[in-house]
């Protein structure tokens, strides 16, 4: 159910927020997904993370793209408003992502641990009257769940909470089933989803499972989707210990992986489909 026109230049402009009510969903690895595809695609978006942040002052994303993603944090800490007399503070907070948004071309990473509070700063600051009324750009959100009952339930319910709320101005929502362990929907799973089906800015795209030993490495060594599609196998046999064969495959397959959920989420409209590009089942 493709709302289509990601190749507009409304499109071009709406943000797209990555979101999961859990952790361990996959959500950042779709944020890299949607950034290396978008990027490559003539629909860049500047990288945002409201994430935690470990050593270093940087989130998971911040940490894969350094000096590329502004880091929004995680709302107020508990020393800022002890010793405020601002008793909005935790609130207005979120006024800069707010400020993002009126912008458009961004690209969020919002973190398990951040997706309630900044929806109830949503409804306190009325964002979707303020950014309708600021002639924002739409925003598209994907929410990430893996196949188990319990993340389904939670991406339907945040996916319910979006389309019923009147929290933000949502395009659409592109529900993404993350198979990248292997492990598909079941059947309770699968029809848990199916109540969402018919709403028309609702659609759902399938993550399959990676199974490139290149793949594999970037996990292990912390390298970026963007850097590991540049690889060369001469480069991967010197720098990392692994045979020729292992790296040949090892990034076709990662491409192919990379290139399958590019067609996916382009017939979604998430992101322009390349000219001559096939659309791809979901």
């Amino acid at each position: 159910m493709s709302n289509g026109g990601a190749g507009s230049e409304d499109a071009k402009l709406r943000s797209i927020i990555c979101a999961a009510r859990s952790g361990g969903q996959g959500k950042t690895t779709v944020a890299q997904m949607i950034h290396v595809i978008a990027q490559k695609n003539g629909a860049p978006r500047q990288l945002y993370s409201a994430d935690f942040m470990g050593s270093g002052e940087s989130s998971k994303l911040g940490k894969l793209y350094p000096n590329r993603v502004t880091e929004l944090g995680i709302g107020a800490t508990y020393g800022e408003l002890k010793i405020s007399d601002d008793l909005n503070q935790s609130i207005r907070y979120w006024d800069r992502v707010g400020d993002v948004l009126v912008r458009g071309s961004a690209l969020i990473d919002l973190g398990a641990n951040v997706i309630d509070r900044m929806l109830e700063w949503a409804e306190l600051r009325h964002a979707n009257t303020v950014l309708k009324n600021r002639n924002a750009p739409p925003v598209d959100v994907c929410v990430v769940c893996k196949s188990t009952m319990h993340s389904v339930e939670q991406a339907a319910s945040l996916a319910n909470t979006l389309l019923n709320g009147d929290l933000l101005p949502v395009g659409k929502i592109v529900i993404v089933i993350n198979e990248a362990d292997g492990k598909v929907l079941t059947e309770p799973a699968r029809a848990k989803l199916l109540a969402l089906r018919e709403h028309p800015k609702i659609d759902f795209v399938r993550l399959p499972f990676c199974d490139s030993e290149v793949w594999r490495l970037t996990e292990i060594q912390s390298k970026s989707l963007a850097e590991a599609l540049e690889w060369d196998p001469d480069d991967l046999v010197e720098k990392y210990d692994i045979d020729i064969w292992e790296a040949t495959s090892g990034l076709a397959e990662l491409r192919a992986w990379v290139e399958v959920f590019e067609k996916k989420l382009a017939a979604s409209g998430l992101v322009p489909r390349r000219p001559g590009a096939k659309t791809a089942a979901k």
